[in-house]
């Protein structure tokens, strides 16, 4: 099983906080579901980090206040699934000081067999298309006679 959980974090004024600010607020956010972090070899959570309108001030990132952050978090196996299911951050979450409002949005559950089935069963085939653009005069060669034309028949079996 696999979930998609999207959270929309606000502050009520602005507010700066480090740039690794992302880092803690995923210490954080393990802590709270009690996963241990970076102890697997593959990832069993994905985390988006808060996505939104922000500005850079040095070494800094300023959060505006009613502006909403988005976060995502994945759960990639059913112990993951089920620690983003129970977690509960209806306490506004401090972090280096700043206070954010959290609201969680509904959650997207699925399954690998379901990805692979909408993403590549139902999947029409697509013939494959590729366009390349030469920025400088570009000449092609067959048995020393030189073409400034790119025919794609020469241009892939010289390469």
């Amino acid at each position: 099983m696999l979930i998609r959980s999207m959270w929309l974090f606000t502050v009520t004024e602005t507010v700066l906080l480090p740039r690794a600010f992302n880092l803690a607020l995923v210490r954080e956010l393990h802590t709270k579901m009690q996963l241990n972090m970076g102890d697997a070899a593959i990832p069993n959570i994905t985390c988006s980090g808060l996505i939104g309108k922000s500005k850079t001030v040095e070494d800094f990132v300023a959060l505006e206040p009613d502006i909403p952050y988005q976060l995502i978090l994945c759960g990639l196996n059913t112990p993951a699934v089920e620690a983003i299911k129970d977690l509960d951050l209806t306490d506004p979450l401090e972090l280096f000081g700043a206070k954010f409002q959290v609201q969680r949005q509904p959650d997207e559950l699925t399954s690998y067999e379901r990805l692979y089935h909408d993403s590549i069963v139902l999947e029409p085939t697509v013939e494959p298309r590729h366009t390349l653009n030469f920025l400088t005069p570009t000449a092609f060669s067959q048995n020393r006679k030189y073409l400034p034309l790119p025919l794609p028949h020469l241009m892939f079996h010289s390469w």
